[in-house]
């Protein structure tokens, strides 16, 4: 499907647009990842690389930082002989933990990485007590000296151009999957919306960027001729890159909602058929068999006419476009991040919204 708007289509204006973008502020991108890191990714010593006490202490940093280009203000002020708390008082003593987050070979956000990077003005110490002594200051005044720096870092001309950067690239993304779920309830009453994570088994030099495209081309090309994605009408794939050279692929998959409804069904046949392609070296995360877990539910059966669960795919969505400002792994090899399938054979040919449905509404799990 082509990326251009027909002349009549909806003209949602910019407020509308970017709403889905604005709500889904950095802690909803860090409690969607606690959920996202599925039980085989571990670093070498078996320590989850991800999860909810990472995520928040991350956040953390990103609410930190935020606060530090914001204002003006310090952690400690002193009259010579003791240090009075201000504002940034209150992260002297997470310090040590938040140091602890930088898990290389993880990049994190722009400004998680500027925090390291400033932070390593600060080792060795450990920052425990601000009255002790470090060197001829207190760790209270290093402290101040470290929001200073990290305060005028930030503050740059080119890190700033840098977060500007990413967030145009970001609402490119979005509003590109804007329009293509757009185009869809154009043309079906309702969608089925799945979502199943592709991965490994393992890692390691085996499993390539080419392996991983190759066998994602094979189970979407091959879908053609198998009846279970019959009733398919688009699809979203997330290339993304863990540690040891672990890639995997988020997906999503959208089928006319007036043919088919056994949502979870559909995502457990997909991944089973996903395992033969790999001849038993993929493995699958079906999240449709998880819809409990998520705050916002923006997958299964989706109505043209449901506000609520059109804003929760877009929130969803939003996700898979802002994650990797958040925690990413560089591949070292240019190739894109999300791809929306252009529809086949099977899409409606003719313009307008068919209003007949089917006889169900539920997921059949």
């Amino acid at each position: 499907m082509s990326d251009e708007k027909h002349p009549d289509e909806d003209q949602p204006d910019k407020e509308e647009r970017e709403e889905a973008q604005d709500d889904l502020n950095f802690q909803e991108i860090y409690r969607a990842l606690n959920l996202d890191f599925i039980e085989d990714d571990f670093d070498g010593n078996g320590i989850p690389l991800i999860g909810e006490m990472h995520g928040n202490l991350l956040a953390t940093i990103e609410r930190f930082v935020d606060e530090v280009m914001e204002s003006r203000d310090l952690a400690f002020t002193s009259d010579g002989a003791k240090l009075t708390p201000l504002r940034f008082a209150r992260y002297f003593p997470l310090m040590p933990a938040l140091m602890r987050q930088n898990r290389p070979p993880w990049s994190h956000s722009l400004k998680v990485e500027r925090f390291f990077k400033t932070a390593e003005m600060l080792e060795p110490l450990t920052l425990r007590y601000p009255q002790s002594k470090a060197g001829s200051m207190t760790e209270g005044e290093v402290f101040n000296a470290f929001i200073a720096s990290l305060r005028a870092s930030c503050r740059s001309t080119a890190f700033r151009r840098q977060l500007r950067q990413q967030d145009m690239r970001t609402k490119r993304r979005l509003e590109k999957l804007r329009r293509y779920i757009e185009n869809l309830f154009r043309l079906y009453s309702r969608i089925l919306v799945i979502r199943i994570d592709f991965l490994y088994k393992g890692a390691g030099d085996a499993i390539t960027l080419e392996r991983v495209l190759k066998d994602f081309a094979t189970l979407v090309n091959n879908g053609r001729h198998n009846k279970i994605f019959e009733h398919q009408i688009g699809s979203i794939r997330r290339l993304e890159y863990g540690v040891k050279d672990h890639y995997h692929i988020h997906a999503v998959f959208i089928f006319d909602g007036s043919k088919v409804w056994k949502d979870a069904f559909i995502a457990e046949m997909i991944g089973a058929y996903w395992v033969k392609i790999t001849e038993g070296r993929g493995h699958f995360h079906n999240c449709n068999r998880a819809k409990n877990k998520y705050r916002r539910l923006g997958i299964g059966m989706i109505s043209h006419d449901d506000a609520a669960m059109r804003a929760n795919l877009m929130l969803a969505l939003a996700y898979l476009c802002k994650k990797d400002q958040l925690l990413w792994v560089e591949p070292g090899q240019r190739v894109r991040a999300i791809e929306c399938g252009r529809l086949g054979s099977r899409q409606r040919s003719g313009r307008g919204r068919p209003r007949q449905s089917g006889p169900h509404g539920g997921d059949g799990q």
